[in-house]
């Protein structure tokens, strides 16, 4: 399990915390971290009043930060490096999400010593195959 700087573990409550104290979006769209290990994460978009555009889909930017916490957790997880930071993110939207909540799965596609790069899948939690979006993102480790 990778450790921070004063010994204390990267886990799965240590990164919750980390990210609800250092990313205030996570708040405003509810936005819930469900797994975070060195190669993936997920991250649960719930219905929230805060998450739906008018049409009563989710909005872009909703997913756009569910696919960029779920690459943090990951970065957290695999290299312990809160400075770390997004280089690019590309989302592609596939279908309107309307079927809450969705689930944003990571996977990463290679960890090298100076970045990170992870695919983002997102669909709903009730039917993972029915993609609404995907991303690609890479992070910068500051290491």
């Amino acid at each position: 399990m990778a450790q921070q700087l004063d010994g204390t573990p990267w886990d799965l409550a240590r990164i919750r915390a980390h990210i609800a104290a250092g990313l205030p979006l996570v708040g405003l769209f509810g936005l819930e971290l469900v797994t975070a290990t060195p190669t993936g994460s997920s991250v649960r978009i719930p219905h929230h009043p805060n998450v739906l555009r008018p049409g009563g889909t989710v909005a872009g930017p909703v997913m756009f930060a569910a696919a960029d916490v779920a690459t943090y957790a990951i970065v957290l997880a695999a290299s312990q490096d809160p400075a770390a930071a997004t280089v690019e993110l590309g989302l592609k939207f596939l279908r309107p999400a309307g079927d809450l909540p969705l689930l944003a799965r990571a996977e990463v596609l290679r960890l090298g010593r100076r970045l990170c790069s992870v695919a983002v899948r997102i669909a709903p939690e009730a039917a993972p195959e029915r993609l609404v979006a995907h991303a690609s993102t890479t992070w910068a480790l500051s290491g």
